[in-house]
């Protein structure tokens, strides 16, 4: 696909080995078990999960991925402080699970991800207060329990498809 760089430059920051990996795909393909192409013409990164591989390093932007629909790091080392724009280009991204590994630090901004429908950052280490959520009007399911936030509660009035919050 055109993320062929941009996937060697993921796997470079999350210690990823790519011998055994064949990140371009045709299309309709599944490059590997954890990242999905669209199938279209340009062929596009759709989805990665990448769920309990034991990842470690900090998570890296995901402005090269503009296609990308869900994003699945769960139960790994990953570690660090989350980029304010790392899902800054991926607009039409509807699942983020980043639950279980060792982020620090506060929240970004989602607003440029309206599309979002679940949300999972529980069992991190991030911290401050928990963001508002008034500009993701899909939010369905949010996990963000056993973190060090502290503060005001928000407000979900702006999301009234959401039916799961673990806090």
């Amino acid at each position: 696909p055109l993320d062929c760089s941009s996937l060697d430059e993921f796997a470079r920051q999350l210690n990823i080995s790519t011998a055994n990996i064949g990140w371009c795909c045709d299309p309709l393909a599944e490059i590997s078990a954890m990242v999905y192409c669209s199938g279209a013409t340009p062929n596009r990164v759709q989805k990665i999960a990448m769920i309990g591989m034991g990842l470690t390093g900090s998570i890296p932007t995901f402005t090269s991925f503009p296609s990308l629909v869900e994003l699945e790091v769960a139960s790994n080392r990953l570690s660090g402080s989350l980029p304010s724009d790392f899902l800054g280009a991926s607009p039409d991204l509807v699942k983020l699970d980043i639950a279980n590994n060792d982020f620090s630090g506060i929240v970004p901004a989602l607003d440029k991800n309206s599309r979002l429908e679940y949300l999972a950052f529980y069992s991190n280490a991030l911290s401050g207060t928990l963001p508002s959520f008034s500009s993701l009007p899909a939010l369905s399911v949010l996990g963000a329990g056993n973190c060090l936030f502290h503060g005001p509660f928000p407000d979900f009035v702006h999301n009234p498809n959401l039916s799961e919050v673990y806090l």
